[in-house]
C-alpha cells in the first residue's frame, strides 16, 4: 500500500499545477524507504525528490486595444519549487513593444543576477509577484492589426523547467456585443469601436435573464431582447419565464426601460417563453418570435408552440402575440409522437416583410426510435398579418435548429445543421424570399460534423459569410452574391483548445466579417475573429474579454461610427473611412451623428480640404479677418483662411467667402483638382463628355478633370448636375477618392 502522505502530497501539486499552469524538473531518483508498522507492504515507498517549478496565471490574456493605447496586463508568477529560493528569467517574444514592471506598473523590472535577463529577483520558496505588463499599440494601427506576447519564465536553479503566458491585443472591427458577466448578473451591451470600447448596463445588476438578443434599428438604436424568470409564489410552485426587452439608443443610453412583452402573472401552469429573436425592419417595425413552454403540474403533460409579436418603433405592442403553431397537443415528457416546436428565429426583408422559422421536433421513445426533426417557415407583414402560411420546409426528419438573417432583394439565408444519413452535422443553407418563394434549394457547405448551427451575414458587397465554431477555433465560408461557396470552409485555431458556443456574426461597413463566441471551458471566456470577404482571416481567434466567475453571450449587432448612417448607407463605409482619417468628426457630439443629408456650406468645405491636404494633425495659424465675412474666432476661420493661403481660394467675391453658403457640385470640382494637383495645375479645356456642362460653362475644365481621376463619373444619365448643392455623404465619397484616404 503506498504511503498516503506520498499520495497526498502528489495530489497537492497535480491540482496546484492545474490551476496556475505548472513546470518542473520530474527526473526520476531514488527516496528514502519507510516501512509501516501498522500496515506492512511488500512494496518500498518513494518519496518525490525536491523539484524547482514555476506557475503562471492566467497563462492566456487577450483585450480590444484602440491605437496609441498602453494596454495593461497582469500575471502571477509563483515558486512553486521545493529546493528553496529561485530566481525567474523573463523573456519576450513579440512584434509589439512589451515592457514589464513590478506590480505597482511603476517599477522597472531588472536583471538582478547580472546574468543578461530582465527577472523576478530572488523568489522565496512558496511565493509569488506579480509581473505587469504594458503593451504600447502603435498610434498608427487600424482594424485588424493584433499582436501575440508571449513572456517565459525560467528557472535560474534548472534552465529546463520555465513556463510561458500568452497576451494577445488586437483593435477590433465595430460591432455590439450582449453579454452577461455572473460577476454582477447585469444584462450588458458591450459598444465597441477601434477607438474606444465602451459597455453599457441595459438593466441593474444581479438581474440575470436569459436567451439574449440584440439587433440594430434603422434609426441608430439597439432593440434587447431576453427571457426572465420569477417565481410566483414564496414557494415556488409555479416558475415562469417572461419575455422582456429594452430599447437603447446608438450611445447605449436607456430610450424605453425595460419592460415585459409577455406577462404570466396570472399563470397556473408552468410557462416558459424562451429563447427569444428579434429584427427589425426598414419602417422600423420590430418583430420578435419565441418558443412557450407549458408544464402541468398535476397531468404531467407538456405543450409547445411558436409565438410572434410586433412592435413599433417606440416599443410599443401593435400586434400579437400571435400563436403561429396552434399546437393544442399534450403529453407526457416520455408520450412519442408529441410535437415539440424550438429554436425560433426571425428576419427582416428589405421589403417590410418578416421571415420566421423554427423547428418541429416528434421524439420517439418506441422503437425504432426514430426522432423526427423538420423546419418550417412563414412570412408575415409588419401589421403582424401572415402573407405566407406556416409551412415545412425540410422532410427528411434530420434538420436542426434554423438560423435566419436578412438577404438583400426581399430574401433571407436560412442556415441550419443536417443529420439525414452519413451527412450527420452538416452546416446548410437556403434562401427564402418574403413571399414564401424558396429562391434557393437547401445547398451544403462541404464539409463534416458541425455541433452548431452557422451564422451568416450579407455584406455591403452583396456576398455572404456562413461561420460555425468548431472543438479548436472557427471555421467560415463566403457566398458569392448568387449564394453560391465562393470560398472555405476556411479554419482558424483559438489561443485555448475548446469548445465555442453562442457564436454570432456580423458585419461592418468594410465588408469585414465579425465572429463572436462563448468559449466553453470553465464559461469565462468571450472570444473574437476578423476575416474579409474573400475568406482570410485578418485577426486570428483571439479572447477579448474574460470573467472571473462566468461569462454568457448573446448576438452580437452591427455598430456604426453615427447613430444616423446604418450600415445599409448607400455611402457608409465612404462615410466612416472619412472618420477614420480623422477629417471629419460628424456634426453632432451627444448623439455622434454625421448629419448625411446636411448640404455641404462652404466653411465645411475648407475644414475637408484643408485636414485632407494637411494631415489631421495639421493647425492652421489663427485667422486675422482676411474675409469680411468671416470674424476672427467664427466657425472654420482658420481654416477658411489657410485655404486661401493655398491659393485654393479667393473667396465668392467682394472679399467675402460666404462661409454659410451651399457648396455647388461645380465649386467642389474646383476645389478639389486644385487641392489634388496643386494650384498651378491648369486642367484640359473640356471637350463636353457631360451633357449639361457645355465647353466653357463654369468649371467645365475641372469638372472633366475630375472624372478623368475617377473621382465622379457624374450624377447618372450622363450628367454632372454641376448647380447641385453636394451633400455630406457625397462629400464623404469625394473626398476617399481624392485622397485616397484608408
Amino acid at each position: 500500500m503506498k504511503n498516503l502522505k506520498t499520495e497526498f502530497i502528489f495530489l497537492i501539486i497535480t491540482i496546484f499545477a492545474g490551476l496556475v499552469g505548472f513546470a518542473s524538473n520530474t527526473g526520476s531518483a531514488k527516496g528514502n524507504e519507510k516501512g509501516n508498522s501498522l500496515y506492512p507492504t511488500p512494496y518500498p515507498t518513494v518519496y518525490p525528490p525536491p523539484i524547482v517549478g514555476v506557475g503562471l496565471a492566467p497563462e492566456y490574456q487577450g483585450s480590444f486595444s484602440t491605437p496609441g493605447e498602453m494596454k495593461t496586463f497582469q500575471i502571477n508568477l509563483y515558486n512553486i519549487g521545493g529546493l528553496g529560493s529561485d530566481t525567474y528569467d523573463l523573456t519576450l517574444s513579440t512584434v509589439w513593444p512589451v515592457t514589464l514592471y513590478a506590480a505597482n506598473g511603476s517599477t522597472l523590472l531588472t536583471d538582478t543576477d547580472s546574468d543578461g535577463a530582465v527577472d523576478t529577483g530572488s523568489m522565496s520558496q512558496g511565493s509569488s509577484v506579480v509581473i505587469t505588463a504594458k503593451v504600447a499599440i502603435p498610434i498608427g494601427a487600424i482594424v485588424g492589426d493584433a499582436n501575440t506576447a508571449t513572456i517565459t519564465a525560467t528557472s535560474s536553479l534548472d534552465v529546463s523547467v520555465s513556463k510561458t503566458a500568452t497576451l494577445q491585443a488586437a483593435v477590433p472591427a465595430p460591432f455590439a456585443q450582449t453579454y452577461i458577466d455572473e460577476t454582477d448578473g447585469a444584462m450588458s451591451l458591450e459598444l465597441i469601436q477601434p477607438d474606444i470600447q465602451v459597455v453599457k448596463k441595459a438593466s441593474a445588476d444581479g438581474y440575470y435573464g436569459d436567451g439574449m438578443a440584440v439587433t440594430a434599428a434603422p434609426n441608430g438604436n439597439f432593440v434587447y431582447v431576453w427571457s426572465k424568470g420569477r417565481c410566483l409564489d414564496i414557494l415556488c410552485s409555479i416558475y415562469i419565464n417572461e419575455i422582456e426587452y429594452t430599447l437603447l439608443d446608438h450611445s447605449g443610453n436607456t430610450v424605453r426601460a425595460v419592460g415585459k412583452l409577455t406577462d404570466h402573472s396570472g399563470a397556473t401552469n408552468y410557462t416558459d417563453d424562451f429563447p427569444s429573436s428579434v429584427a427589425v425592419a426598414s419602417n422600423g417595425t420590430i418583430g420578435i418570435i419565441w418558443a412557450r413552454y407549458l408544464y402541468n403540474s398535476s397531468t404531467l403533460q407538456l405543450n409547445y408552440n411558436i409565438y410572434f409579436a410586433t412592435l413599433d418603433g417606440a416599443g410599443n405592442l401593435t400586434s400579437g402575440p400571435t400563436n403561429l403553431t396552434n399546437n393544442d397537443v399534450w403529453g407526457m415528457y416520455a408520450d412519442s409522437d408529441i410535437p415539440r416546436f424550438e429554436s425560433p428565429t426571425i428576419a427582416a426583408s428589405d421589403d417590410n416583410h418578416f421571415i420566421l422559422s423554427w423547428e418541429e421536433y416528434i421524439p420517439s421513445y418506441n422503437p425504432p426510435y426514430i426522432n423526427i426533426n423538420n423546419i418550417w417557415y412563414t412570412t408575415c407583414d409588419t401589421a403582424g398579418s401572415i402573407v405566407f402560411p406556416p409551412t415545412a420546409l425540410t422532410s427528411d426528419d434530420g434538420s436542426h435548429s434554423p438560423v435566419l438573417n436578412s438577404l438583400a432583394s426581399g430574401n433571407a439565408i436560412l442556415t441550419w445543421y443536417s443529420s439525414v444519413g452519413l451527412n450527420y452535422g452538416t452546416p446548410t443553407y437556403a434562401v427564402l424570399n418574403s413571399s414564401g418563394a424558396v429562391s434557393k434549394t437547401a445547398t451544403t457547405l462541404g464539409v463534416g460534423y458541425i455541433y452548431q448551427t452557422p451564422d451568416a451575414v450579407q455584406m455591403l458587397n452583396g456576398k455572404v459569410a456562413v461561420a460555425w465554431p468548431t472543438f479548436t477555433g472557427i471555421q467560415y465560408s463566403i457566398l458569392n452574391s448568387s449564394y453560391v461557396l465562393e470560398a472555405g470552409p476556411i479554419s482558424a485555431s483559438g489561443p485555448v483548445s475548446q469548445e465555442g458556443y453562442s457564436l454570432s456574426v456580423t458585419s461592418d461597413p468594410s465588408d469585414h466579417v465579425i465572429m463572436t463566441w462563448r468559449g466553453v471551458h470553465l464559461n469565462k471566456t468571450l472570444l473574437y475573429a476578423l476575416g474579409d470577404s474573400t475568406g482570410a482571416f485578418i485577426t486570428l481567434p483571439m479572447v477579448y474579454k474574460t470573467s472571473l466567475t462566468g461569462i454568457y453571450t448573446g448576438s452580437n449587432a452591427p455598430y456604426t461610427k453615427f447613430g444616423d448612417v446604418p450600415l445599409n448607407y448607400w455611402s457608409a463605409s465612404w462615410i466612416e473611412r472619412l472618420y477614420n482619417a480623422g477629417i471629419t468628426g460628424g456634426c453632432t457630439a451627444i448623439p455622434l451623428n454625421y448629419c448625411p443629408t446636411n448640404q455641404v456650406t462652404r466653411a465645411q468645405m475648407a475644414i475637408f480640404l484643408v485636414r485632407a491636404m494637411h494631415g489631421v494633425a495639421f493647425v492652421p495659424p489663427t485667422a486675422t479677418g482676411v474675409f469680411s465675412d468671416v470674424p476672427v474666432g467664427s466657425f472654420g476661420a482658420d481654416f477658411i483662411e489657410q485655404l486661401a493661403a493655398d491659393s485654393i481660394t479667393s473667396g465668392c467675391g467682394g472679399g467675402k467667402y460666404c462661409p454659410g453658403a451651399s457648396v455647388t457640385r461645380a465649386q467642389m470640382a474646383i476645389f478639389l483638382v486644385r487641392a489634388m494637383h496643386g494650384i498651378a495645375f491648369v486642367p484640359p479645356t473640356a471637350t463636353g463628355i457631360f451633357s449639361d456642362v457645355p465647353v466653357g460653362s463654369f468649371g467645365a475644365d475641372f469638372i472633366e478633370q475630375l472624372a478623368a481621376d475617377s473621382i465622379t463619373s457624374g450624377c447618372g444619365a450622363g450628367i454632372y448636375c454641376p448647380s447641385t448643392t453636394v451633400k455630406r455623404d457625397s462629400m464623404a465619397v469625394f473626398l476617399v477618392r481624392a485622397f485616397n484616404l484608408p
